[in-house]
């Protein structure tokens, strides 16, 4: 049994780098993984290497720069709710007028 056997996390950015190993790291624990990203391609591989590997995850897409897009990422699937959040995402600048 893994440590996170029967929990679900979300992990933002998970589409590569760092977070694509933390979402690998938490499904070879047992977690169900929402694996996040912007680009579909790259969500759904590191989607299907969790699988492949003997892991459960969903593929995720959301700019978590739209709040609707954040909301929407909340709705009800099938590993909702999320025990364990990772949020990988970068600091933007975002210029004010």
């Amino acid at each position: 049994m893994g440590a996170l056997d029967g929990r679900v996390a979300l992990v933002t950015g998970s589409s590569r780098g760092i977070g694509a190993a933390i979402a690998s790291l938490f499904a070879a624990e047992g977690a169900h993984v929402a694996v996040h990203g912007r680009d579909a391609a790259a969500v759904d591989s590191v989607r299907a290497d969790i699988e492949a590997a003997g892991g459960v995850a969903l593929g995720v897409l959301a700019d978590l720069t739209s709040y609707a897009q954040v909301e929407a990422m909340r709705e009800p699937s099938s590993m909702s709710p999320a025990d364990q959040y990772s949020c990988e995402g970068r600091r933007r600048v975002v210029s004010q007028r």
